[in-house]
């Protein structure tokens, strides 16, 4: 199985987050636990490249002064190429247009929400092209697979008629109903 797993950017030196960690140890032990073919893409980094770190394989697709568009033009060149059973997507904001890319090429996608506004076709005014790109990715959960790190984000889309499967992370769940009330006895 070959896993393509984005995210804007990829944990390094200069930056790191909690998505970009966390595919960072999906890319890392499907591959080591599973056997699994991982990248890791980031659409920027400083330069176009690819290495490999940290036990996974990296690919960047665009400096951070090229611009997104390179981007989303490289990773359809790069699925043609590598052709990968799966692109994981982790990036809200850009879900919408890296899905229509892994589609055109036949590739499933998986999303895994990152944050609460995730759960919302409007979470208030991002500017003219935030507020599409939110709208449009919002949209794309109805025809993704979707994965929560908490129930409550799948009880919230499910309401919406979206179906997630809860994938609870091995730190405690702050968000199970069952959790809090054992916390406020």
């Amino acid at each position: 199985m070959k896993v393509f797993i984005v995210t804007r950017n990829a944990p390094g030196k200069d930056f790191i987050g909690g998505a970009e960690l966390q595919a960072w140890l999906i890319a890392k032990y499907l591959q080591k636990d599973y056997g699994w073919q991982t990248l890791y893409v980031a659409l920027e980094g400083e330069a176009e490249s690819r290495e490999t770190r940290d036990d996974a394989e990296f690919c960047y697709l665009s400096g951070k002064k090229e611009g997104l568009r390179q981007s989303f033009r490289r990773f359809g060149k790069l699925i043609r190429k590598e052709r990968p059973d799966l692109c994981y997507i982790r990036d809200f904001r850009y879900l919408f247009p890296l899905a229509v890319v892994a589609w055109t090429r036949g590739v499933p996608v998986v999303f895994n929400t990152t944050h609460e506004k995730n759960l919302y076709f409007y979470c208030g005014w991002q500017g003219v092209k935030g507020t599409l790109l939110h709208a449009l990715a919002f949209m794309t959960l109805y025809f993704v697979t979707v994965i929560t790190n908490n129930e409550s984000h799948a009880k919230n889309l499910a309401a919406r008629g979206i179906k997630a499967a809860a994938i609870i992370n091995s730190i405690e769940d702050n968000y199970c109903e069952c959790i809090a009330k054992k916390k406020r006895v």
